[in-house]
């Protein structure tokens, strides 16, 4: 758990403003389903690594349901102190559907600040493996 000032609550920390503000975001946007009409399966896989991208922190395979997932297609920072990170595949996502893409591999890097004592200072640099198998 973060360490807060006396001032602080867990409420208004920068990492739950930044959060909450990301979840408004999430939610308001259309379903997978609902964007990407064409698309009838999607598999996500991916891998988070420390800043070395040496050690595995954890591993995830699972099957999307389109009709309940968000078309602003993000995954938390295995960070538990990152302030402002996170991985933000949307784009990702889009530019495979919009090429037809059947498989897609990549790696993105957690931009956020390692904790709130670093912020403007330390990036988080987190790395996120990523594979998405698609059917259309």
């Amino acid at each position: 758990m973060t360490n807060l000032t006396m001032n602080q609550s867990p409420r208004n920390s920068p990492r739950a403003e930044y959060l909450a503000r990301e979840r408004q975001r999430i939610e308001s946007s259309p379903s997978l389903a609902e964007k990407y009409k064409n698309v009838t399966a999607l598999t996500v896989e991916f891998g988070n690594y420390d800043p070395e991208a040496i050690g595995r922190c954890s591993q995830v395979k699972y099957t999307v349901n389109l009709t309940g997932a968000k078309s602003i297609f993000c995954f938390s920072c295995q960070n538990p102190d990152c302030v402002g990170g996170d991985f933000d595949l949307t784009n990702a996502l889009a530019r495979a559907i919009a090429e037809h893409r059947t498989e897609v591999t990549g790696e993105i890097r957690c931009l956020g600040w390692r904790s709130r004592h670093t912020m403007g200072s330390i990036r988080c640099d987190n790395l996120l493996r990523f594979r998405f198998v698609l059917q259309y």
